[in-house]
């Protein structure tokens, strides 16, 4: 009888082994959650899902509106106000030699809508001028002129000169050169405010230049000087 309780105490014995080694393989097995596996060292962590943005879509950037183009503006007028006589040649013209601004004509535009012209006639030429300040063109009173001697070709020729305004109100805006060989002619262009000249305006100093001559002989002559108008120089090749 004692070895058969020897016999079953063996056993049992055996069967709690048994059942403990299951309990830790068991174990060891699932030390994961179901369904993952443990992720080996030195792996990247796996990535995320990125969390909502604030309008609720997951990952999306935050909308830019489109930029609004700026507004394109000469003496404060926009884009929209730019008729087609301020688009045109002769609104540029104006400006440069009679030193009309932008608002000043389409001032004049705004009077003779204000008539209930048609559009026509609002972007008329002839129709806009009458309704501006007036201008006077005129050109400086010349006295003297520096140039050099000799000059190279292919080398503008620049000179300086001397004269008087028209008027006091006169403001210089260009040069107007003509060649005809040997002879060069210059005037010194401007405008002045007023219908006509209002008398003689201060000493002016200005300084341009001559396109590039070929080489030989020439001469500036400045008509109103008479014999003492001629001012030579030479273009050496």
């Amino acid at each position: 009888m004692h070895a058969s309780k020897t016999l079953v105490m063996g056993g049992l014995a055996v069967v709690v082994l048994a059942v403990l080694v299951l309990v830790m393989m068991r174990w060891r097995g699932n030390d994961a959650a179901p369904g993952l596996t443990r992720p080996e060292a030195g792996a990247s962590p796996a990535a995320t899902t990125p969390p909502e943005a604030a309008d609720g879509l997951a990952g999306e950037p935050p909308r830019i509106e489109a930029a609004i183009p700026a507004v394109l503006e000469a003496d404060g007028i926009s884009e929209a106000d730019l008729t087609p006589f301020l688009r045109s040649e002769i609104a540029t013209k104006w400006q440069e030699e009679l030193g009309y601004t932008m608002a000043q004509l389409l001032e004049a535009q705004q009077k003779i809508r204000a008539q209930r012209y048609p559009e026509e006639t609002v972007n008329d030429p002839g129709t806009i001028m009458r309704h501006l300040p007036p201008r006077h063109q005129g050109q400086v009173s010349i006295q003297s002129v520096r140039v050099d001697e000799v000059v190279r070709a292919g080398q503008p020729i620049r000179f300086s000169l001397e004269g008087t305004a028209p008027s006091p109100s006169f403001r210089f805006t260009r040069f107007d050169i003509s060649v005809q060989p040997p002879v060069v002619r210059i005037r010194a262009r401007g405008h002045a405010d007023g219908e006509t000249e209002s008398g003689a305006g201060g000493t002016l100093r200005l300084e341009g230049s001559i396109d590039p001559l070929p080489p030989g002989d020439y001469r500036i002559e400045i008509p109103e000087l008479g014999p003492l108008g001629i001012f030579p120089f030479r273009v050496n090749e």
